[in-house]
């Protein structure tokens, strides 16, 4: 296994290369509202492991593309993301049917919804 640790990175075609060449995007965080790297990896068909915070219910199916695992304390989110890779890889996910739905012209439709709504 090979990790990863990037940190602040302000170049998108470089994020874009580490998403592209990703098994698995894992978010730990104890506080998010949208989190944009949650999106940007399920943007380039990457499941993700995330916290359970912020609005990560709506990214996150069903465990289809990703899984979601409680915000604990740090032993238990070792032991958690280790369970969670080990799950993602004895199955296979269609992340295509997911991020296609997070497409310009389905997003934009969304939205025109919403407001005519309001």
């Amino acid at each position: 296994s090979y990790f990863f640790l990037a940190g602040y990175i302000d170049n998108s075609k470089l994020i874009a290369k580490y998403y592209n060449s990703s098994d698995v995007v894992i978010n730990i965080s104890i506080f998010e509202g949208t989190c944009t790297s949650n999106l940007e990896a399920i943007a380039c068909g990457i499941p993700v492991i995330s916290t359970d915070v912020g609005d990560i219910h709506e990214l996150i199916f069903g465990n289809e593309n990703g899984i979601i695992i409680p915000n604990d304390i740090d032993e238990n989110i070792v032991t958690n993301v280790s369970n969670a890779v080990l799950s993602l890889s004895k199955r296979q996910i269609k992340m295509n049917e997911i991020y296609e739905k997070y497409n310009g012209i389905n997003v934009i439709d969304e939205l025109k919804s919403m407001i005519s709504k309001i």
